[in-house]
């Protein structure tokens, strides 16, 4: 179940609760930020199924550090294992400034800078006394926040549901393809009768 947790952990991000709107504002047509929606689930799947496939090679752990040190040689291992920790740093400050941007719109004592500073200080040392304390403890955290945002989004569909008004609706498919494109694509879009 932890490794499922931690994939989850991996996926779902901050991100997944701050930039849809962002992405969405910028995006003025619906059928383009659904396409480009589509065009990065079939990204991420394709360097999911290269990663599946490597660790169906390999018996050993490291992921990307041993695949890469095994193809080609110890710089390149050494250098995917720098940057593999660099990431791991931006990565816990992304979401310690997500959290606190969170926290900054409901509760306005954190747009003081001193308890918005002290707060990312006092988060960072907690994270590494959490990592000090060895697999057990980082393995309990992971799959408590794994369990944090997958319960925050059921929620957030369960209760969105209830404000979903049919007017508010348009289509996402432009009408160019409900008229056809070629013999394979006709009637695209519309209902079957």
């Amino acid at each position: 179940m932890s490794i499922y947790f931690l994939g989850i952990n991996g996926v779902i991000g901050s991100g997944a609760f701050l930039l849809p709107q962002t992405i969405y504002k910028d995006m003025n047509l619906m059928s383009v930020s659904v396409f480009v929606t589509i065009c990065a689930a079939v990204t991420v799947s394709m360097v999911a199924l290269c990663y599946a496939d490597l660790s169906s090679r390999f018996t050993g752990s490291g992921a990307a550090w041993l695949y890469s040190y095994n193809a080609f040689g110890r710089f390149t291992g050494y250098e995917l294992g720098i940057y593999t920790w660099f990431l791991g740093c931006c990565t816990y400050a992304t979401e310690v400034v997500a959290l606190l941007t969170t926290l900054k719109s409901f509760w306005p004592v954190y747009n003081n800078a001193a308890v918005y500073y002290g707060t990312a200080i006092g988060l960072i040392i907690l994270f590494t006394i959490i990592n000090l304390f060895g697999r057990t403890i980082v393995k309990l955290v992971d799959n408590l926040s794994s369990a944090a945002k997958m319960i925050t989004i059921i929620v957030f569909i369960i209760v969105g549901a209830f404000f979903i008004q049919k007017m508010n609706f348009t289509t996402v498919l432009p009408k160019a393809a409900s008229l056809g494109v070629g013999p394979y694509f006709k009637h695209f879009g519309l209902p079957l009768a």
